[in-house]
C-alpha cells in the first residue's frame, strides 16, 4: 500500500472524495423537500384515551389511531412512573386483554419517553380528582405539546396549562393529519 491505498489499487483521496452528482434539468418543476424537520410533538395520554384505543373495536376509532401514529414515531409519547402504574391498573380493571395490554406495555418501554417526577412536581391543580393531577405534572415537566384526554375534570384549566394545551383525541389527530398533509 502505497499512500494510504486500498488493495483495490485506490488512493485515498479516492476513498474520501464523494462521488460527483450529475443532474439533470426537469421540466417540470418539482417540490423541494424541506431541509429543516420539524420537532415532533410531545404527547401525553390520559388512561382514559389508552383504554379506548386498546378496547376498541373499530379500526377508524381516533384513539386507535393515536397508537398507530405513536408507534409510527409521528409523536414522542411521554409518561412517569405513576401514570405507567395507572395504566397497568386501569388496563386489568377494564377488562383490556392480557396480549393487548402486554403489547402497548412493552411498546411504552421501548418508544415512549419516561419523565422523572418529583413529589414537588405534582402540585394540586384538580380539585375534583387529585389523582389527575400527576398527568399535568408529567406533561409539564416533561414539556409536552399536547396532553390528550376525555376526562371533564380536566376542563378548570381552561384548554392549557404552562403551555400544554388539552384537548381530546379528535383534535390531536386534526392537527397531526394537517402537519403531514404539509409535509
Amino acid at each position: 500500500m502505497r499512500n494510504g491505498s486500498a488493495s483495490s489499487g485506490k488512493t485515498w483521496k479516492q476513498f474520501v472524495q464523494r462521488p460527483s452528482l450529475r443532474v439533470r434539468p426537469s421540466k417540470t418543476p418539482q417540490r423541494r423537500p424541506s431541509v429543516i424537520k420539524r420537532p415532533r410533538h410531545r404527547v401525553v395520554l390520559d388512561t382514559n384515551v389508552i383504554i379506548a384505543a386498546l378496547k376498541s373495536k373499530s379500526p377508524q376509532s381516533p384513539t386507535l389511531e393515536l397508537l398507530r401514529r405513536w408507534r409510527h414515531r409521528e409523536f414522542d409519547l411521554l409518561y412517569c412512573d405513576a401514570l405507567r402504574e395507572e395504566y397497568v391498573e386501569k388496563l386489568l380493571e377494564k377488562g383490556v386483554t392480557p396480549v393487548r395490554s402486554a403489547s402497548f406495555l412493552a411498546d411504552l418501554d421501548t418508544l415512549g419517553i419516561r419523565v422523572p417526577l418529583a413529589p414537588e412536581d405534582i402540585l394540586p391543580r384538580i380539585p375534583a380528582d387529585p389523582d389527575d393531577d400527576v398527568v399535568i405534572a408529567c406533561a409539564v415537566v416533561g414539556q409536552a405539546t399536547y396532553l390528550v384526554t376525555y376526562d371533564p375534570h380536566f376542563e378548570v384549566l381552561g384548554g392549557e396549562c404552562q403551555s400544554v394545551r388539552i384537548v381530546n383525541a379528535l383534535e390531536l389527530l386534526r392537527k397531526s393529519r394537517k402537519v403531514k398533509d404539509s409535509q
